[in-house]
């Protein structure tokens, strides 16, 4: 349900435009544990189009001719373009208010998605990655700082006890309270 979530929208919008690439980029970093690398210094940010000509979709396949650009946006684009249909404030939308339909459909991970529905099936297909991120996210804020390799060994150990009880939010944290993680600061 996060990906349908107002404050992601607006966490991820700037206020009056939405901004695909963070949005995809949150949907890597936050949910599946898997940033992309910053930007080559030498490529040139996104400029909006304010005529509202072009649609998102159309300046990030633009963008994705350059090769520096490719890598990083064939997995980011898709997975913010599918997030276009919720506006700043995450309101439900089919079209944008320049005009033209917005198409949320994209391919990510070897699959093809038409739209929010099919791409949320999509990323449960990757339950492992999203435990461990959430895992991870969890054990840094309880302890206030950045794990360590001997601490991820430790989050690795229970994300796999976690896997044979179906990755079970109530479990991971009672795994993650319990452990050894938290109970030597």
């Amino acid at each position: 349900g996060l990906v349908g979530h107002g404050s992601i929208h607006a966490l991820t919008s700037n206020g009056v435009e939405t901004l695909p690439v963070p949005r995809g980029h949150w949907v890597l970093d936050e949910l599946l544990g898997d940033p992309p690398p910053p930007p080559p210094e030498e490529v040139p940010a996104l400029v909006p189009d304010l005529n509202g000509l072009d649609t998102p979709r159309d300046q990030l396949v633009r963008h994705r001719e350059d090769p520096a650009c490719f890598a990083c946006h064939k997995v980011m684009d898709p997975l913010g373009l599918a997030l276009e249909s919720f506006d700043v404030i995450g309101r439900y939308r089919a079209d944008y208010e320049a005009g033209g339909k917005i198409d949320a459909s994209g391919e990510v991970f070897g699959a093809s998605f038409e739209g929010l529905p099919q791409l949320r099936k999509l990323l449960r297909t990757r339950e492992r990655e999203f435990a461990e991120s959430l895992t991870i996210k969890l054990a840094e804020y309880a302890k206030g700082r950045t794990l360590n390799r001997r601490d991820l060994e430790t989050v690795d150990r229970m994300v796999a006890e976690a896997e044979g009880e179906g990755y079970r939010f109530q479990s991971m944290l009672r795994q993650l309270l319990m452990s050894e993680l938290l109970r030597h600061r």
